[in-house]
């Protein structure tokens, strides 16, 4: 496979890609599991006050070098673990993208990191060099000024790219950013799995003996969906889960559809008899494999299930487990 060219205007810190070419990043709280219940239902470690919920990033100064650690040059002491080649590339990109388009308007020679007296990047006055970062700031990367901003808010960790807001590397950081054009194609993405969840499930509620082993094969477990309320509400609650609900819900797609096939009906079936025999120790395990009479069927239970449910030999033995007293 031919591996896909990185567009010219997309530049990685630390990394990871981002675009500079008109694009509006937004500034959105930083989830933390470890902050109290009130903070994490806002997905945020910052009170919902706007002075209190603000963080004011300025330049780095290296002392032991003498020079500001921006990220704008490729001598940047933030990419001595690169090869030379990569810092050369990375370099340019920087050069041409972020360094010239504002030392064009701002004046040659501002960013200098050797400048240890410069009034732009010590903070002297309202012109110099400070970014407050808040939820729902703004950055148009059309704007150099703002492009520079961010630029070095993310090489200094001081902002989590969305997507990896979990990762080690940004642990100093308050506040996440994230692509607002990215995020309306997912929201649109998001809305109509949320739709065709929601379909199928609320069509399955009248169903039951169909939906319930549905259920147990993605690990909803202890619903009893004759119960309709109560089924709702924990389906609910699966699906919402604030760390895994869109794999919850894919969970949940992949399983109705396995189970609209004859095999896959079958598979899911066998599946919560598997899970049932288990539960009253009629299922062994030895060593890394399920066994039935002398026969392996396999290393977990959904390997299990789809191995029993191609030999008829094997269905009759788990049908015979489970009428045994």
């Amino acid at each position: 496979m031919q591996e896909t060219k990185e567009k010219e205007t997309v530049i990685k810190i630390h990394g990871i890609p981002f675009e500079t070419e008109d694009t509006v990043y937004e500034v959105v709280p930083k989830y933390d599991a470890d902050a109290p219940d009130g903070f994490r239902n806002n997905r945020t470690t910052k009170l919902l006050d706007f002075d209190a919920g603000k963080n004011t990033v300025s330049a780095l100064f290296d002392r032991d070098l003498g020079l500001w650690d921006t990220g704008l040059y490729k001598d940047s002491p933030m990419y001595r673990g690169l090869s030379e080649e990569a810092k050369n590339s990375l370099g340019n990109k920087i050069e041409e993208l972020i360094v010239k388009p504002f030392e064009r308007i701002y004046g040659e020679g501002k960013l200098n990191p050797r400048d240890k007296d410069s009034e732009f990047w010590n903070y002297t006055d309202s012109t110099s060099f400070k970014v407050d970062l808040y939820q729902g700031k703004l950055f148009k990367t059309k704007n150099p000024l703002d492009l520079l901003q961010l630029f070095i808010c993310l090489s200094n960790k001081d902002l989590a790219p969305k997507k990896h807001e979990s990762s080690p590397k940004f642990r100093k950081a308050q506040f996440c950013i994230e692509n607002k054009e990215e995020v309306r194609s997912t929201k649109v993405e998001t809305d109509m799995i949320d739709m065709e969840v929601n379909g199928k499930f609320y069509s399955l509620l009248s169903q039951p003996k169909t939906l319930q082993p549905i259920l147990t094969y993605i690990g909803v477990k202890n619903i009893n969906v004759e119960n309709k309320e109560l089924a709702i509400t924990l389906f609910k609650r699966f699906v919402e889960d604030k760390e895994q609900a869109y794999q919850n819900k894919k969970l949940f797609l992949d399983a109705v559809s396995l189970e609209s096939t004859k095999s896959g009906r079958k598979e899911i079936i066998y599946y919560s008899y598997l899970i049932d025999l288990l539960n009253k120790g009629k299922l062994k395990k030895e060593g890394d494999s399920y066994v039935i009479g002398e026969t392996e069927v396999g290393s977990n239970l959904k390997a299990a299930a789809k191995f029993i449910s191609k030999k008829t030999t094997m269905q009759q033995q788990v049908d015979e487990l489970r009428q045994e007293n």
